[in-house]
């Protein structure tokens, strides 16, 4: 009889989320990979066939029909599946497939029935290929994303060159599921609930206002940022030592600690929960959610507050593997009528994805996302995948929180507050403009411009 085991930790927080909210796609991960060149698809097709050997997730199978969930790994190494879909003789190829990767995208798993992925390759002309990758998150996260697409890639290169296929042999996601197993039943799971019980002794309130009742979809916007803004936040960076995600969360401690009157805040920042060489070459799931806690103080120089950034995420990634879940329980949020101790997401994700297979193939990697259900009302995505691609900011927001407009305003602002930061690290915070100039001037010239003509031969009663 297989050897049944309880899931991952991260598992466990998606697992029960997802089945508190069956027909939600919030927890599909992955995109498309597009292959412009000549490609063949059909020995592309047999590298990812031939993954089952390599990756022991897709063979891993899940048991829900008791207390608990359970997972076992099936030994019979089925081919991966991956469907095949033409659409090179529609009248709009490329906006079909895309219409179809999102769909499928939008489309929750069923955890009792399904495969816990989708995978296709599109053939959208004779020079454009899509590789469609989307899995559940109960298998992968945004590393294992990563290290899937280098591997196939890699292998690919390997027949484009004659040359025999990769002997590296990639760590077993069932050995990590053991070591957090181990983890949950050690001290060290005990000093990490007393560091963030301790850490949460005061809840901060949320910062966002429901502005609607109803419930209303997720929405996305995204910008490129601009050479000169990407030199200035890598000069910055190196400058303090932090990252483009650190700097956000000085920027809206700042913004939100002017504008709302609010001190202490909270924001979540998704953390992929690796530790050591084997877990960040292995393919599954192990990340979760860090709750950062900070403080707005006027007075406080900006040089400090980046500090006290960098030093608190220092701390709480000691503790990094302690589940949320686990502290909301401790916390008692529900009694609360909270969900999370944040109601805005901060993610920097910088997923080492090749830029080209050959000389005649180039290979672009586009993150997809469904927006039908969002972890929280606001998360600031910044997507940073190499010197070849620009760096991006996508904001995924709710209707019930945010206008189109409303949204554009936050990001000019954000990138505002931002590019102060350069000369303005040995200044208190309380100084540091939130206004852009354009908006100051509207504010304070276009919409006070209220003079209008009057005849002068009538009285006011005229």
């Amino acid at each position: 009889m297989k050897k049944k085991t309880k899931l991952h930790l991260a598992q466990q927080d998606v697992y029960y989320e997802q089945i508190l909210n069956p027909k939600s796609s919030l927890y599909n991960i992955g995109g498309y990979a597009t292959f412009k060149g000549k490609f063949d698809a059909s020995h592309f097709k047999t590298i990812i066939e031939g993954c089952s050997k390599v990756f022991d997730i897709y063979n891993i199978k899940f048991d829900f029909t008791g207390d608990e969930p359970l997972q076992f790994l099936d030994g019979s190494s089925e081919p991966v599946i991956v469907d095949e879909l033409d659409v090179s003789s529609s009248v709009e190829p490329e906006k079909k497939a895309l219409d179809w990767m999102q769909n499928q995208f939008n489309t929750a798993f069923d955890l009792e029935q399904d495969k816990l992925y989708r995978l296709a390759l599109i053939k959208v002309s004779e020079e454009i290929n899509y590789l469609f990758v989307c899995c559940h998150h109960l298998i992968t996260d945004g590393t294992a994303f990563a290290i899937f697409i280098n591997h196939i890639v890699d292998e690919y290169k390997n027949f484009l060159n004659g040359d025999k296929p990769s002997a590296i042999v990639y760590p077993s996601y069932l050995d990590a599921v053991e070591r957090s197993a181990d983890y949950l039943a050690s001290g060290e799971y005990d000093k990490d609930a007393v560091y963030w019980r301790g850490k949460f002794d005061v809840i901060p309130d949320l910062i966002l206002n429901q502005k609607k009742q109803k419930e209303s979809k997720g929405l996305s916007f995204s910008i490129a940022i601009s050479e000169s803004d990407s030199a200035l936040f890598n000069r910055l960076g190196e400058r303090v030592k932090v990252n483009v995600s650190q700097l956000t969360i000085a920027a809206l401690l700042l913004y939100f600690g002017k504008t709302t009157g609010q001190q202490i805040f909270s924001f979540g920042l998704p953390l992929h929960k690796r530790r050591g060489r084997e877990e960040r070459k292995t393919v599954g799931m192990f990340s979760g959610m860090l709750p950062f806690k900070g403080e707005f103080k006027g007075d406080q120089l900006l040089s400090e507050v980046i500090s006290d950034i960098r030093q608190t995420q220092r701390n709480d990634f000691r503790h990094g593997l302690y589940p949320i879940s686990h502290l909301n329980r401790s916390l008692k949020l529900l009694s609360e009528n909270r969900l999370q101790l944040f109601d805005i997401v901060i993610n920097y994700e910088t997923l080492p994805f090749p830029d080209s297979v050959s000389s005649d193939i180039s290979l672009k990697i586009i993150e997809l996302k469904s927006t039908t259900d969002l972890e929280a009302p606001l998360a600031l995505r910044w997507f940073d995948y190499g010197k070849d691609s620009p760096l991006e900011l996508h904001i995924d927001y709710s209707e019930t929180y945010f206008n189109e407009e409303e949204i554009e305003l936050l990001v000019k602002r954000l990138l505002f507050i931002l590019r102060q930061f350069e000369t303005g690290l040995d200044q208190p915070i309380q100084n540091i403009s939130i206004i852009p100039t354009e908006e100051t001037h509207q504010l304070l010239e276009v919409f006070n411009d209220t003079a209008v003509s009057y005849p002068t031969d009538k009285t006011v009663v005229d």
